[in-house]
């Protein structure tokens, strides 16, 4: 294969990775590795879990996110009506997306 031919293999699975970045959605996550990019008052952290979609009667379709952290386990619901975040590949943190939650100071 001549360099050519890897450098466009490459640059077109960039691109599929790009593409599926941009049309996964929250029920998509069901069973999967998340890492959460939390933004609580100008302060960051990360936190990773697995993802459960379901339907919730009062909520709707929601993304619950069991994390593990090292002071105490909790769980993160996201309702697929709300959220309005970017989902992008999470292999830069091991997991298979990345969601990005920022929480407005007051």
């Amino acid at each position: 294969m001549s360099n050519s031919d890897r450098h466009s293999v490459r640059k077109q699975a960039i691109s599929a990775k790009v593409a599926d970045a941009k049309t996964t959605g929250l029920r998509s996550l069901d069973g999967k590795k998340i890492a959460i990019h939390l933004v609580v008052n100008g302060k960051e952290r990360f936190v990773q879990g697995e993802g459960a979609f379901g339907l919730d009667a009062r909520l709707g379709g929601v993304l619950r996110v069991h994390c593990t952290a090292i002071d105490e386990d909790f769980e993160l619901l996201i309702c697929e009506n709300e959220w309005q975040g970017e989902i992008k590949s999470g292999e830069a943190f091991g997991c298979d997306y990345v969601l990005r939650l920022v929480m407005p100071s007051k």
